[in-house]
């Protein structure tokens, strides 16, 4: 769901934060994609999903779309940081396995968690700091790396199955305590990033 965003979006985006101030919203005139500054955090998170967080101008054409050869780059940094996170995602789950048994899942406890919190360091970083590699840094970290990472799809099933198995304190408390520790981690994340890069 993120691999949709303009060419000169992600590769702009700290240069027009440092110069929003006085800024309309919206695309300039060439093509730069331009933010207040109070939405930064925001237009971060935005351009993580790939989209934009302000409607364009009347007028304003939109961005030019990608070229062969760098939708292909962007594809590969995607395939690569994809492979790195279901890896360190499998490792994770082995040891936790090994380490806690099955009774309870921690791995995808964890990995959800952990990802949570890095999800929001990256979204604070890119929107203080991420420079002229921003786009490529949002697709293999944020695209890649930690949607792979993560998992929705592992969490939901292991919540059905305990529900199966009527144990709904068990599925009701793991349900609960991966949504809200995973969006409050994402926060810290967020939090500390602004600390430390703005």
């Amino acid at each position: 769901m993120w691999l949709q965003s303009g060419q000169t979006s992600g590769a702009r985006l700290s240069a027009s934060i440092a110069n929003s101030n006085s800024v309309d919203p919206g695309y300039g005139g060439d093509g730069t994609t331009r933010f207040p500054a109070s939405l930064n955090i925001q237009s971060a998170i935005c351009e993580l999903e790939g989209g934009h967080s302000l409607p364009r101008r009347r007028g304003v054409p939109p961005p030019p779309g990608l070229g062969y050869g760098e939708a292909m780059n962007r594809l590969l940094y995607v395939f690569v940081g994809g492979g790195a996170g279901a890896l360190a995602r499998f490792w994770v789950g082995t040891l936790s396995m090994r380490w806690f048994g099955s009774a309870w899942p921690s791995g995808t406890f964890a990995v959800n968690i952990t990802g949570g919190f890095l999800m929001g360091m990256l979204a604070g970083w890119l929107a203080h700091r991420g420079g002229a590699g921003q786009d490529h840094y949002r697709l293999l970290l944020g695209v890649g790396v930690l949607g792979g990472f993560t998992t929705f799809s592992a969490f939901s099933l292991e919540t059905a199955l305990m529900i199966e198995r009527r144990a709904y304190g068990q599925a009701f408390s793991y349900a609960a305590a991966s949504v809200l520790l995973s969006v409050g981690a994402l926060f810290i994340g967020l939090l500390l990033a602004r600390r430390i890069f703005a």
